[in-house]
């Protein structure tokens, strides 16, 4: 995929599956040309969610795993390496360290270790991580098993500490920021203090919320101008700096796919 000025908005992380009318979901990010990486939290799920984006311009469907899930799915690891021969998308995948989480983390370690090795034998892979309550092992995981040559690792609805955030920008990780992270004091100081090369956009739709209802892709429209008030920056540089970091993304991905 090429960007150009015709893209409304991008919204790197939605789980577009998980909507009530997905295919009414898909028409829609469609005709406000707003890209959309409709990410899943099972391989099974990917299938359909990629013959729903078949046709599609501006909505692509990734094969992951969610590590709350991994757990007890984690012999479905090698059908998400499957699927990664035939998509340069991969999400959702990563580590949760929350409590209710943290007595599966050696299977999310097991599961998360071999996405990203074949993502960079595979190579031209965009990858949507999750990192709650583990941010500084997902980035050591990212520095030890892929090259940002190979691997575009994407930090979706990042939560971690200061020295985590500064790990993750040497680790050259992107970082995709949502309209909930506006409303907090700790998601607006990671978006500040972000450099504007690592930056991208999502909603976590439906998960995140805005004034107590589920984020939607359009809402990704708005987000921009929030960012540029957030950074002391103008909307115009925010969008151009979006289109540039997509356009950087999708290069190394050849992501057609």
């Amino acid at each position: 995929m090429r960007t150009s000025n015709t893209i409304a908005g991008f919204d790197f992380h939605c789980h577009i599956d998980l909507h009530s009318n997905p295919e009414a979901l898909i028409a829609e990010c469609e005709s406000r040309k707003i890209f959309t990486l409709a990410v899943t939290t099972t391989p099974k799920a990917w299938p359909q969610n990629r013959k729903w984006t078949a046709r599609c311009k501006f909505v692509r469907a990734a094969v992951g795993l969610h590590p709350e899930l991994a757990g007890e799915r984690y012999r479905e690891t090698d059908l998400v390496k499957l699927c990664m021969r035939e998509t340069a998308y991969v999400g959702e995948v990563g580590l949760d360290g929350s409590p209710p989480h943290r007595a599966s983390l050696p299977k999310q370690r097991q599961v998360f270790c071999d996405i990203l090795d074949e993502a960079e034998k595979l190579g031209g892979k965009i990858v949507s991580i999750h990192s709650r309550r583990a941010a500084a092992e997902v980035i050591d995981m990212i520095r030890e098993r892929t090259t940002p040559q190979r691997v575009a690792t994407i930090l979706h609805w990042f939560s971690g500490t200061e020295r985590e955030l500064i790990a993750g920008i040497g680790a050259k990780c992107f970082f995709s920021v949502n309209p909930a992270m506006v409303q907090s004091k700790n998601g607006c100081a990671i978006i500040g203090a972000l450099p504007s090369e690592r930056l991208l956009t999502e909603t976590d739709a439906p998960f995140a919320t805005i004034k107590g209802k589920p984020t939607h892709p359009v809402d990704i429209l708005e987000l921009p101008q929030k960012i540029a008030e957030i950074r002391g920056e103008s909307t115009s540089f925010i969008r151009k700096t979006l289109i540039q970091n997509a356009n950087r993304i999708f290069k190394l991905g050849h992501a057609g796919t």
